[in-house]
Order: structure tokens, then sequence, then C-alpha cells
């Protein structure tokens, strides 16, 4: 588990791509697999992913469960 954190804080750090497909990526999950785990549709999903839109609280809880990391992980802003 460890070995994961420090491969998720390492690809968000250096990443330039949105934090939730970053840690979709990570979690070695495709979009379809964590839409479903996530229980969001997989277009609400990609376009999450690619912010074109806002995800609820609820969706950022239910993927924050199906990554295995923290809420605030995927609420980080990004840098660009």
């Amino acid at each position: 588990m460890l070995h994961f954190v420090v491969a998720v804080r390492t690809l968000l750090a250096v990443s330039n791509v949105n934090n939730l497909r970053t840690l979709r990526l990570a979690s070695g999950l495709s979009i379809d697999e964590a839409g479903r785990r996530a229980k969001i549709e997989r277009s609400r999903l990609s376009r999450a992913e690619r912010d074109y839109l806002t995800l609820r609280p609820e969706e950022h809880a239910r993927l924050a469960a199906t990554y295995d990391v923290d809420i605030n992980t995927m609420s980080a802003p990004q840098s660009t």
C-alpha cells in the first residue's frame, strides 16, 4: 500500500493531467471500471476528468473510496 501512495503522490506532482485521471490510472482502472465501481456514468466521469464538469460531493467521495485515497487528494488543485 505504501508504494501505491508514493506512486500516486509522485504522479500528482509531475503530471499535467487532471487529478481524477491521474488517480484512476495510478489505480490501474479503466474509465469503465472506475465508473462502475463508483456508480458514475462513464461519460460523466470522462467529462470530469477533462474538466468539462464538476462532480457532486457524493461522487467525489465514491471515487475516493474506489481509488483508496483521501478525498482531499482528489480536490487538490492541479498546477499548470
